[in-house]
């Protein structure tokens, strides 16, 4: 791909971005009281205006004078009333900028604003979601477009003069930036600017943008439950987005690639990060839809498993699996949001903290510890709670003698304890599920005493037990710290507060699907035992062919095996459309592909820091034992059977993981470790041994030097 000329642009607000500036003002008012308007505009804005937003004089003063200068007899405050009430967002241009981030340019607003306007201006119009970033020069207490301004965003965004475009109404605010080389517009008609923004960048920005690209990427999966996802999601997500998007899942073996209709995806996102800002309600709302379907998908899943199958009739077996369905839709769309707003919000996140602090890496150790949600880490509660009886385990003589014994023996005597024993089968009961994800086994109460005997025969318990337990208390005294020394306001905390919600809300559901997944099991071996069909392959059946194979008698097993080898799923309003063969080779080949060399890839960062060391591509769990301290995790999706590895490991990369709600993330966080998601060929380009190096702050993974 070409590299791109352009890499950052500029976007002015006033006058640009957002209608009712100075010049509209001057114009009104210079309408009323019979004087030139461009009279009145370089007094008020010109003259004073410029004195007010680099704190040379008071925001009263800047209205209060040039009413006085002008001979004006008018109350300054209705003036300035009037032209805080005009403010609007500049539709076209906000539809142009949209463009242009599809088009994969990074796009800033730059404003010449009073703070407290600016943050009136957000909470009104919510112009930040349209922007990577948001920058007021009052904040950094410098003018709006001089040299000194100039300087301080090529610092800030690591480029050079000749990588921007600034577009501004103003000529006077572009001459320092044309003087410094850096490309300029003049913002004259929206008409006049697309002309020339389109000859800036070398395209149009205006083409359309219905293709397909990757939302994430998992390992071990199958159509079952994943196609209901997709249903879920282009049916009750999309109604709460006001928005429906297309999705296609390609499956190859058990590998797995989403793919959304990029233009509606991102359309549907802006729309819920809108819902999110606006509404502190909203994911809290969401949780309880989870919580609501999501137990009664549990109930259900029991049920079936509970049921003596072998004697149902086919009928009934089948219908087991669509009402599996539409439960699973109630709860996953629900669910959906909280992942789909995943990359904007932080992306919105990361803008809010920007001009408050001095550099990049200070935005992501501010950024990962504000959205940290320890409630959410499952893993790390389930360590706890192990940690916990480990201690019970020191306390006691005759506990301590019994966990010194063979494993063998110890699973025998463990019982001669009852009331140590049903604490330990409680703790298993609580957290079995938590290894599953989609197929991967679930822990055995062999699986937990074995990690407890571990831990007992390793020693330094307590030390342990308070080191988990301050990471927990820990975290919650650092985001309260973090929200006063940068004196975030009531809506920038609350902003923070809802992607927390949002990293509860991704584990919280994980529960649900696990365990009815779990609970489903027996059906689909049923299923297999009955059909004479492999499970990996019963796993591809949609919601209504079990009824064909087991009641009409038609013969699913070709299908199933073509589906398995290599499909693409497309899903369009909740209705599923399969392609199989040359033409689903024909998909892969057409949305996927891998670059023959590399030496950087540019992912999303989920956990910060920087790290060097060789890489180590884990794919399966039979693969994690080769992982050694200070190794790199090169892998598609991290699952928390991965934990013992990550624990020890350097650091972490994930072809998949759409940001910091997904398992990367979370376990890389728990590790303390760098992590970057969304890397998409990763673990295709990069081997073991490979010398790595994973930018957890910028998103960036390079390599240093092949094995």
């Amino acid at each position: 791909m070409k590299e791109k000329k352009i890499k950052l642009i500029l976007i002015d607000f006033n006058g640009v971005a957002v209608l009712g500036d100075h010049k509209a003002t001057a114009k009104h008012f210079g309408k009323i009281y019979k004087t030139p308007w461009k009279k009145v505009f370089d007094v008020f804005y010109t003259k004073y205006f410029n004195l007010v937003v680099t704190n040379k004089i008071s925001e009263s003063e800047g209205w209060r004078r040039p009413v006085k200068e002008l001979d004006w007899k008018v109350d300054w405050r209705e003036i300035r009333k009037w032209h805080l009430e005009q403010q609007r967002l500049n539709p076209p241009v906000i539809s142009m900028i949209r463009k242009l981030r599809l088009e994969g340019y990074q796009v800033v607003l730059l404003s010449k604003n009073l703070i407290g306007w600016f943050r009136l201006f957000e909470k009104r119009l919510r112009f930040r979601q349209h922007f990577h970033y948001a920058i007021n020069t009052q904040e950094i207490n410098l003018p709006k477009a001089s040299s000194e301004t100039m300087r301080w965003v090529f610092r800030r965004f690591n480029v050079k003069p000749r990588d921007v475009l600034y577009i501004d109404d103003q000529e006077q605010n572009l001459v320092a930036p044309k003087r410094l080389g850096v490309h300029t517009i003049l913002y004259q008609s929206f008409a006049q600017c697309k002309r020339e923004v389109a000859k800036a960048i070398g395209t149009s920005w205006n083409r359309s943008f219905h293709e397909w690209v990757e939302v994430s990427q998992r390992q071990r999966m199958s159509a079952f439950p994943n196609v209901f996802s997709t249903q879920a999601m282009s049916t009750v997500t999309s109604r709460l987005a006001g928005h429906f998007f297309n999705l296609m899942m390609i499956l190859e073996n058990r590998l797995m690639w989403f793919m959304a209709d990029k233009e509606d995806y991102f359309n549907a996102t802006q729309n819920l990060v809108r819902k999110v800002l606006d509404d502190p309600k909203f994911i809290p709302f969401l949780t309880a839809q989870v919580r609501k379907y999501g137990n009664d998908l549990i109930a259900f899943a029991r049920s079936v498993s509970r049921s003596k199958l072998r004697l149902q009739a086919g009928a009934t077996l089948a219908k087991y699996y669509r009402t599996y369905q539409q439960k699973y839709i109630r709860m996953y769309g629900h669910y959906f949001p909280a992942l789909q707003v995943d990359v904007q919000l932080s992306q919105y996140l990361r803008s809010l903290l920007f001009q408050k602090v001095k550099t990049n890496n200070e935005v992501e150790k501010y950024f990962n510890t504000l959205t940290t949600n320890t409630s959410a880490m499952y893993p790390k509660e389930e360590e706890l709670g192990l940690y916990s009886l480990a201690r019970t385990v020191a306390r006691s003589k005759a506990l301590s003698r019994e966990f010194r014994r063979p494993f063998n023996d110890l699973l025998v005597r463990i019982t001669k304890y009852p009331h140590f024993n049903k604490k330990f089968l409680a703790h298993c009961r609580a957290y079995f599920w938590i290894t599953r994800d989609y197929e991967d086994p679930v822990w055995r109460t062999e699986d937990f005493l074995r990690r407890l005997q571990g831990i007992v025969s390793k020693g330094n318990i307590d030390a342990q037990y308070a080191r988990i337990s301050f990471f927990h208390k820990n975290i919650k005294q650092k985001i309260s710290l973090i929200e006063n020394r940068l004196h975030l306001t009531q809506e920038e905390r609350q902003a923070f507060v809802a992607m927390r919600n949002g990293v509860y809300l991704k584990e919280f559901r994980k529960r649900f699907v696990s365990l009815s997944l779990y609970y489903m099991d027996p059906l689909i071996h049923e299923y297999s035992r009955r059909l004479g069909i492999a499970v990996p392959h019963v796993r591809q059946f949609l919601a209504d062919e079990p009824y064909q194979a087991l009641v009409k008698g038609k013969n699913f097993e070709h299908i199933l095996r073509e589906r398995y080898l290599l499909s693409a799923y497309i899903t369009r309003k909740g209705k599923v459309a399969v392609v199989t063969g040359k033409r689903a080779e024909k998909i892969k080949k057409n949305v996927l592909s891998i670059p023959t060399t590399w030496k950087t890839l540019t992912g999303v960062p989920v956990s910060g820091g920087k790290v060097r060391g060789p890489a180590k591509v884990v794919i399966n769990l039979d693969e994690l034992p080769k992982v050694r301290p200070g190794d790199i995790i090169v892998t598609i999706q991290a699952v928390p059977s991965f934990s013992t590895a990550i624990q020890k490991s350097a650091g972490m990369t994930a072809d998949g993981g759409t940001g910091i709600t997904s398992h990367p993330a979370t376990l890389a966080r728990e590790a303390g470790i760098p992590c970057v998601t969304g890397l998409r060929i990763a673990s295709q380009v990069i081997k073991d041994g490979d010398i790595i190096e994973v930018d957890g702050n910028l998103g960036v993974v390079r390599k240093i030097r092949s094995r």
